[in-house]
């Protein structure tokens, strides 16, 4: 499993209407691309993270070939301060449950 992190910041008095969006729009949107897993979205002051999961590098990479990635962010690009900037991870699951 991949996850890409987009970290951006948010404008000013911006949170609800970008969380409502998020909400909405992003996720539902999300649900429609092949090996989608999941989004999460994490805040902090002004700092937002959202990690979306994906179940192969290869899904997640046509997520920005087939323009889902750049309608999403149009439509938060005027609730953001700026370009986010993106990470792209391997998924390591961890096993809790033993001692």
């Amino acid at each position: 499993m991949y996850a890409r992190v987009l970290k951006t910041v948010v404008r000013e008095g911006s949170w609800s209407e970008a969380t409502r969006i998020a909400t909405e729009s992003i996720g539902p949107a999300a649900k429609e691309q092949p090996g989608n897993r999941g989004i999460v979205l994490l805040t902090a002051g002004d700092v937002g993270l959202t990690i979306s999961f994906w179940e192969t590098k290869e899904d997640m990479l046509e997520s920005d070939q087939n323009g889902y990635l750049q309608a999403q962010m149009a439509k938060m690009a005027p609730h953001l301060s700026g370009a986010p900037s993106m990470e792209i991870y391997e998924v390591q699951h961890v096993d809790m449950s033993t001692p």
